[in-house]
């Protein structure tokens, strides 16, 4: 895991969450970063928390040096997991880069979305599971 200690289901109780899986080599999927890091910091203090998946593509990025490079020069702040052996993308019986999961305060995948489009609608449904949970949110800035 980069960017933070190790996650477990115990730690994430009580925290939306929304997944994504990438590659984080492919430039149109690193093209998406900037609306995961400001939807993580515009909604953290409200309890989300946003977790990159990376499931690679290549030999070449398995290697856990160049994905941490990668994080860095793409300044993504928010926790990633290397799934190297696939076992997360397997858990989600995901098919897709990238592929986006909102998960509940429960640990229930509540909505999914593929590919990079629909960035409103991807903050609707996080809104709407922190406003379940108890949580303020704010106008969409588009809708302001």
């Amino acid at each position: 895991m980069l960017n933070s200690p190790p996650l477990t289901a115990e730690g994430l109780k009580g925290q939306c969450r929304s997944r994504r899986f990438l590659d984080l080599f492919l430039h149109q999927l690193s093209a998406g970063n900037p609306l995961c890091q400001g939807v993580g910091e515009k909604y953290k203090d409200q309890g989300l928390l946003v977790i990159g998946v990376h499931a690679p593509e290549f030999a070449f990025e398995k290697n856990v040096d160049n994905v941490k490079k990668a994080v860095s020069d793409l300044k993504i702040g928010y926790p990633v997991a290397i799934d190297n052996d696939y076992a997360i993308w397997r858990a989600f019986n995901n098919q897709y880069w990238p592929a986006h999961y909102f998960i509940d305060v429960e640990g229930r995948i509540r909505h999914h979305h593929f590919g990079e489009s629909d960035y409103e609608g991807s903050e609707r449904s996080i809104r709407q599971l922190l406003g379940e949970a108890g949580k303020p949110t704010y106008p969409l800035a588009s809708s302001q």
